[in-house]
């Protein structure tokens, strides 16, 4: 029956650096997770404002369209009474049909910009959308985007695990202590009584 202790003495620094490596890692972690917000950020901010782009496209070309209607049906009453050929409006009618054609095509586009920014958040984007009052502080400062921190971040982790290796072949002291009872006892191989005895010592390691 025996019982042994050990204690590390010293281990060259490589428990504590473990520790910082951990701390790197854990923030490291974290700073990805704020990289991956701030692209959902950016592709919400992207398909709204091409949402809002297309709303406002479209709320142009509706008023076009409702201006060329006014004037063809002028032109019309024109012909009726004969103050002007019929070929006026038939012009006309043509560049209405082309800019209903528009319009149709930009009511598609802002019906597809909604539903991906739906998609992106998670809940209806009804229209009409409104432009932001101030620009977003990411834009007037590029420094904070979380990229620059996540790669800070990695370099100093990859210096970490750089010094955590090199300090892994520095020697490492033990001190330790045992107890034990049985036979034989201590140094003495010839001796089978039942004896008591006890070691204790510092052991180095060293991996070259």
């Amino acid at each position: 029956m025996s019982l042994s202790v050990d204690q590390l003495v010293y281990d060259g620094g490589v428990v504590r650096r473990q520790q910082a490596l951990e701390r790197l890692q854990r923030d490291a972690a974290q700073q990805e997770v704020a990289v991956d917000l701030y692209r959902v950020r950016d592709q919400v901010n992207v398909a709204y404002f091409g949402a809002l782009a297309a709303e406002t496209r479209l709320a142009s070309l509706q008023t076009f369209a409702e201006d060329l209607a006014s004037r063809h049906r002028r032109l019309e009453a024109q012909v009726r009474a004969g103050l002007v050929t019929p070929g006026n409006a038939d012009v006309m009618a043509v560049e209405r049909l082309r800019v209903d054609q528009q319009v149709a095509e930009a009511e598609s586009a802002s019906k597809t910009a909604l539903a991906v920014l739906s998609e992106l958040i998670g809940q209806p984007a009804d229209g009409p959308l409104a432009w932001p009052e101030a620009p977003d502080a990411a834009f007037e400062n590029q420094r904070a985007r979380p990229e620059y921190a996540a790669f800070a971040l990695q370099t100093d982790l990859l210096a970490s695990q750089q010094a955590l290796a090199g300090l892994k072949t520095r020697p490492r002291v033990v001190s330790f202590a045992e107890a034990a009872y049985g036979r034989p006892a201590g140094l003495d191989l010839f001796d089978d009584r039942f004896q008591p005895f006890y070691s204790f010592g510092l052991r180095v390691q060293w991996g070259f």
